[in-house]
Order: C-alpha cells, then sequence, then structure tokens
C-alpha cells in the first residue's frame, strides 16, 4: 500500500479495502513465447476464411427471417384449423376474430411502446393482411363448399387432423 491506502501491486491501483480480505495475490511473471511467421500468416489466414462478409451475414439473416415467418404461417394455420374445430364443438361461439386477435396486439404494443413495438407494429400488420387473406380464403371456401353441397358434388377431404400431421416424438404418445 502507498501513503493514499492505494494498492502497488494491482494494475487497477485499487483501494485497500478491496484486497484486504481475498486469499490470493498478484504475482506477474513475463512469459516469453516464440512464434514462427508461418504459424502467424496460417492462424491470419484461417481467420480470414471464418470471416463472413457483410453480405453472407445478411443473407444467413434472410434465410432465418424467412424460415421464422415460415414457422410462424404453420402455426397461425394450425392455430386457424384449432379455432375451427373449435368454434364446430363450442357451446358459445368465438365473438373474436384472427384480425381481431391480432388489432388487440397491436394496440397492445402502441400503448406500452417497448423497445422495438415499430417493428413488432409493422410485422404484426402484415400477419393482419395475411389474416384477412385467410379469412376470406376461409369465408370462400365455405361458401363454395355450400353451393357444392346444393349442387350435389362431394369432395373427399383429408381426414387426418393436424395433430397427427404433425411428429410431437414422444409428447404424441401422451396425446392418445
Amino acid at each position: 500500500m502507498d501513503c493514499n491506502g492505494l494498492c502497488t501491486v494491482c494494475p487497477n491501483k485499487c483501494k485497500w479495502d478491496r484486497h484486504a480480505n481475498t486469499p490470493y495475490i498478484f504475482d506477474y511473471v513475463t512469459v516469453k513465447v516464440k512464434k514462427t511467421y508461418s504459424d502467424m500468416q496460417k492462424k491470419y489466414q484461417e481467420a480470414a476464411e471464418q470471416l463472413l462478409t457483410q453480405e453472407q451475414v445478411i443473407e444467413k439473416m434472410v434465410e432465418e427471417l424467412d424460415d421464422m415467418i415460415d414457422d410462424i404461417e404453420f402455426v397461425m394455420n394450425t392455430v386457424n384449423e384449432c379455432n375451427e374445430r373449435l368454434s364446430a364443438i363450442a357451446l358459445r361461439p368465438n365473438p373474436w376474430s384472427m384480425t381481431e386477435h391480432i388489432d388487440l396486439m397491436i394496440e397492445n404494443e402502441k400503448r406500452l411502446k417497448k423497445d422495438g413495438f415499430l417493428e413488432r407494429i409493422h410485422t404484426l400488420n402484415a400477419f393482419r393482411k395475411k389474416a384477412l387473406i385467410m379469412s376470406d380464403t376461409t369465408r370462400f371456401t365455405k361458401e363454395a363448399q355450400t353451393a357444392m353441397r346444393n349442387v350435389g358434388v362431394k369432395k373427399k377431404r383429408d381426414t387426418q387432423g393436424v395433430l397427427n400431421r404433425i411428429d410431437l416424438g414422444p409428447v404424441q404418445d401422451n396425446i392418445k
């Protein structure tokens, strides 16, 4: 310790009470390492090969974003199918559609204004547009089925449910 109570051993010149109760002592040892030029060049070349360019990083991020969008669309379709099944067997119908749920999520994001809320609102608006398209196609499909039933044409449908098409692994055994 010097006269001001600062440590003379550690590089940060801490106050005396920072090291007073530590069970170790700082010992500095100078180690000489010999490196050859070829080793350093090889290490540099390996690092340069592994370094991603900005274009590669952007491409990778776009691929990940596409995968996430595909996953979200799959989940939205699954939720839509489950909602249709629930509405078919429900005692009380669900008063809100998918677009109304998304509108509520957008309002919630606008109200809370957490970090990145503008991007989330933009994404939710994109999903709202897709949900509107899905609701239009659902309505069209129902009207087409009604028209086909009135004409007397029946179409074979895949009766396998959405949960049976998804490979859930060990969880699937518990569902059955």
